[in-house]
Parts: structure tokens; C-alpha cells; sequence
């Protein structure tokens, strides 16, 4: 049995690598923190094409990649940058465009309300209602990750999303298997925005699930991970020559 390609993941805004635990514990992973390095580190710049750029001489020649949300907009600058490397991309409630004047502003007065009440607050009264299901009432684990990733970090991730490029003319050029996985309630990237892409990606899977919002990871872990694992499947199944695996487990990197 040939082995299989390394899954790279990348994670939202405020989450580290337990974003993961309940969709790919059955799959080798290297988790990622957006805005750290591979080895867990804050990465040296906050400019999206600078850090994607150092996080590849990180990485395995070729890989599959998903990025949930922050992390899909991570995803995508490696893909433009590092078309070869990737074999496959899974896109997780993540936007197309880039950062709006609007946008700006709002993330910059989240940073303010993270620095006067605390950052597990601000995730738990501001950021959660935003974007979780109305049925999903268990946040916990997302306040803690909060807690973890810290108010630095949350200022470097907000540094990539803002400096992000606009990738909806680059989606074109998008020649391997993609994912496109939405929450039907998701008011952040609700589904209608994935029409663009499903017009310019010549091999595209959108699914819309359910009852789930923006935190696609929380809201339907079990129902994310199937879709995942298919797509996975389909494309190992087609893909040679496969490169040796290197991880064993998730990869959980350090937020201190």
C-alpha cells in the first residue's frame, strides 16, 4: 500500500490546533496556527504573502491542504504561490476577496474590545454569536483556544487578513481537486459567495451543510470530516507519485 500525502490544516481566527481533534483524529496531520510557524513559533511578519512564503520552505514538497476560514485565506496565497506543491485544496467557510475598508475597521475594534475585556470574553459575548449556529450552544472550547492563542497573535492574524490579496482572479488557475465546504447559516461567507468559484475552478465539490454556521469544526464536526475523508479518498486514489507521510498524529503547535 502506497503511503498517503500529508494533510496540512489550517485553522481560523482564535483557534489553534484542537480546531482539528474532532475532524481528522482518524488522519495524519500537521496542524497549523495561522500566523505561526509549522514548529509553532510567531511567524516574523504579518504581510499574508511574506508569512505563506516562509511557512512553504516549512512544509513537505507536496501536500493536501485545507484551511478552515483565516486559514482558507492562508490556503489560498500558498496555492498561488506554490501551485505544484499542493494536490489538492479544501476550502472551510473562507472568502474569496480581499479585505474591505469596512472589514479593517471591524477587526481593529475587535483587537480594541480583546485588550479591555480579555480576549476569552470578547470571543465568548462578541466573536461566538457572530458566527456559531443558533442551535450550538457549547463554546467552551472555542474561549479556551481564545485564551490560548493570546491577544499578540490575534493582532498577527488580523495583520494577514487585512494584508491578504484578492485571489477571485487567481481562482482560474486553480488545476487540482477542490472542496468548497459552507454552513447554511454562515453570515460571514454565506453560500452564495462560492458561485464565483464554482464559475472559475475547473474541478469543484461545494457542500452546504445544515444547521451550521461560520464554525463549521464545532458546529458539525462528523458531517466536515466525511466530506473531508471522501475528498481525501477521491484524490488519493488518482494521485501518484504519493510522497512519504510525516506526521503520525495531529500536530498540536504551542499558542504561548
Amino acid at each position: 500500500m502506497k503511503p498517503d500525502l500529508p494533510l496540512i490544516a489550517i485553522g481560523g481566527t482564535l483557534c489553534d490546533a484542537r480546531i482539528w481533534s474532532p475532524v481528522l483524529e482518524d488522519r495524519a496531520t500537521i496542524a497549523i496556527v495561522a500566523g505561526k510557524t509549522v514548529d509553532g513559533h510567531m511567524s516574523g511578519s504579518g504581510d499574508m504573502s511574506a508569512y505563506v512564503a516562509d511557512l512553504l520552505q516549512q512544509l513537505p514538497p507536496r501536500f493536501l491542504l485545507v484551511g478552515f476560514s483565516l486559514g482558507g485565506l492562508v490556503a489560498l496565497e500558498m496555492i498561488a504561490q506554490a501551485p505544484d506543491r499542493i494536490a489538492g485544496l479544501a476550502l472551510i467557510c473562507a472568502g474569496f476577496g480581499a479585505e474591505t475598508e469596512k472589514g479593517v475597521i471591524a477587526r481593529r475594534n475587535d483587537e480594541m474590545r480583546a485588550e479591555t475585556a480579555g480576549i476569552a470574553l470578547h470571543a465568548e459575548q462578541d466573536v461566538w454569536p457572530r458566527f456559531c449556529a443558533k442551535n450550538v450552544t457549547q463554546k467552551t472550547d472555542y474561549t479556551e483556544m481564545a485564551q490560548a492563542v493570546g491577544l499578540d497573535l490575534y493582532r498577527r492574524q488580523n495583520d494577514l487578513a487585512i494584508s491578504r490579496k484578492d485571489s477571485v482572479d487567481r481562482l482560474s488557475r486553480i488545476d487540482v481537486p477542490v472542496l468548497l465546504v459552507t454552513g447554511a447559516e454562515d453570515r460571514l461567507c454565506p453560500p452564495d459567495r462560492h458561485e464565483i468559484a464554482q464559475q472559475k475552478i475547473a474541478d469543484v465539490s461545494v457542500v452546504v451543510i445544515e444547521d451550521a454556521g461560520h464554525m463549521i469544526p464545532f458546529d458539525k464536526p462528523g458531517e466536515l470530516s466525511r466530506h473531508i475523508y471522501e475528498w481525501v479518498t477521491k484524490i488519493e486514489d488518482v494521485t501518484a507519485p504519493r510522497v512519504k507521510n510525516v506526521k503520525h498524529s495531529i500536530t498540536a503547535q504551542t499558542t504561548t
